[in-house]
């Protein structure tokens, strides 16, 4: 699973955060949200953001969220980001390992859901804070 060559460059622009153009997702389904914490290298991604997501994982009973289905998120997904209110954006490297889609665990619903099909995608839904 590598992480998209441009991420790291297209990443800094987000430094500080960034919002919304729109209040949907690439498919023109509502999405809610916001980007408040990025992790800018592909270290940080493997280090902070592995530990993001097993802890964010963790928190939910078996019931919700069965281990094999954790243990499948921990291989296949990379968390980068996370929202204002905790919620992480993951390269979902399931479907097409050389171009990961972006997932997000939406609250609101209370489930993952595809974001957009790229990186390039997702970060085109936003505009970067000042």
């Amino acid at each position: 699973m590598n992480i998209p060559s441009s991420f790291s460059q297209i990443a800094q622009t987000f430094k500080h955060g960034g919002y919304l153009k729109e209040a949907k997702d690439q498919f023109g389904t509502l999405l809610e949200t916001e980007i408040g914490e990025i992790f800018f290298t592909e270290e940080q991604i493997e280090r902070e953001g592995t530990q993001y997501l097993l802890e964010f994982l963790n928190t939910f009973v078996p019931e919700d969220l069965p281990e094999e289905e954790k243990q499948t998120r921990l291989r296949t997904q990379k968390c980068f980001a996370i929202d204002g209110a905790g919620n992480p954006f993951c390269m979902d490297f399931s479907q097409t390992p050389a171009q990961p889609s972006v997932t997000y665990w939406d609250d609101g619903e209370l489930a993952w859901r595809r974001v957009a099909d790229s990186i390039a995608h997702f970060f085109a839904l936003f505009l970067p804070e000042d």
